[in-house]
């Protein structure tokens, strides 16, 4: 059993605590002590109290359990193969910075108002515009609504969602968290150099290649062999995730990527 739990995504962890917290909310207000989890929801006045840790774990419990069900299941689809990319350390990152930075730009536009802010989901939206920037042509259909697009045009359609209705709202509601959350998993890969792909552009386009072939010690040599990828073999590999989806990939498929990422 412990070996099965060692198996597990950073993921499905994060979902697994997600989950134990919503339980343990809906614990303490049934027995009617809600004084056990109003001090981890952020707001203006307990922040204005010291109770700074509330900016890390709003982003742990979730208003109902559909709320709850709807982050985890795009963390659940989405979060597995941005953590299978990036690394399980890198991923724990993207996720708290994007929690984080919702946190704090909701608090800036709130310091004056009254009301508070829980959930998930300026973290998700990190990991989810984190996989637009990754693989931007691979489908998605969306749930509950059954519409396919590709994964760039649905960070699109959530940049442009939250920034007018936070700008409609004054950020009184949690658009502009999730609007943080698309910031920092947008930033998060670029800085990185994680991203192959462009995700607006032509990719067909290439700079001409040098009539010079290389010098037989920067030749890759294999699937053994050691050297940077070369761009077709990293074109052919995305062109197949577009296909078919990550999970389609072999293990040498996703050896090249992470050697072409630079992955330790």
């Amino acid at each position: 059993m412990f070996e099965t739990f060692r198996r597990w995504h950073v993921a499905t962890w994060i979902i697994a605590a997600n989950a134990a917290m919503h339980l343990i909310k809906t614990l303490a207000l049934a027995l009617g002590v809600p004084g056990l989890v109003t001090p981890l929801i952020l707001s203006p006045f307990g922040m204005a109290d010291g109770q700074y840790w509330q900016l890390f774990t709003y982003m742990w419990l979730h208003g109902d359990l559909w709320h709850l069900l709807f982050n985890m299941m795009g963390l659940h689809f989405l979060g597995r193969p941005v953590e299978d990319r990036i690394g399980a350390r890198r991923f724990i990152w993207l996720y708290l910075m994007g929690g984080l930075a919702g946190g704090i730009l909701w608090w800036m536009a709130n310091l004056r108002n009254e009301g508070y802010l829980l959930g998930a989901s300026g973290a998700v939206l990190a990991v989810v515009m984190a996989f637009a920037v990754l693989y931007p042509r691979v489908p998605i259909t969306l749930f509950p609504i059954p519409i396919t697009l590709q994964a760039r045009w649905l960070a699109v359609f959530y940049v442009i969602f939250s920034a007018v209705m936070a700008l409609e709202q004054g950020g009184r509601i949690a658009h502009i968290a999730h609007l943080g959350g698309l910031i920092v998993g947008f930033i998060y890969v670029r800085v990185l150099g994680l991203a192959h792909e462009p995700m607006f552009w032509w990719r067909g386009f290439r700079m001409p290649r040098s009539p010079h072939p290389r010098p037989p010690g920067e030749q890759r040599g294999g699937r053994g062999g050691r050297g940077v990828p070369s761009s077709d073999e990293i074109d052919a590999i995305l062109d197949k995730i577009s296909r078919e989806g990550f999970q389609s990939l072999t293990p040498a498929e996703k050896r090249i990527l992470e050697e072409a990422s630079g992955r330790q």
